[in-house]
């Protein structure tokens, strides 16, 4: 994953990135800024993961460790939603934020 800043130009690398299915409309979906992120720094990852079966959704929830190179590492990442049973067919992004109700409306 790569942070890119506006103001700079600069771009970054992100570690700590769970495994990644990129397939028909797999990979990773979106990342979401925690409504308290200037607290807590965490972040919300909707990706495609592959399982017995087949390939499924996930979100996690990770802290985003920002370094002094414009990048930096996800720590402490927790899945909290899987998409079970696995499929041929991947959830969408979409589908997972439905699920979990994560939403810009209900950051606001």
């Amino acid at each position: 994953m790569r942070l890119h800043d506006l103001e700079t130009g600069e771009t970054g690398s992100i570690g700590g990135v769970p495994e990644v299915v990129h397939a028909g409309q797999g990979g990773l979906g979106d990342v979401l800024l925690h409504p308290r992120f200037e607290d807590n720094q965490q972040v919300y990852l909707i990706y495609a993961e592959a399982g017995d079966g087949g390939s499924g959704a996930a979100v996690a929830l990770a802290r985003l460790v920002l370094d002094e190179n414009g990048g930096g590492e996800l720590e402490d990442l927790k899945v909290i939603w899987r998409q079970t049973p696995k499929r041929q067919k991947v959830w969408t992004c979409s589908d997972a934020c439905e699920r979990l109700q994560l939403s810009e409306t209900r950051f606001t």
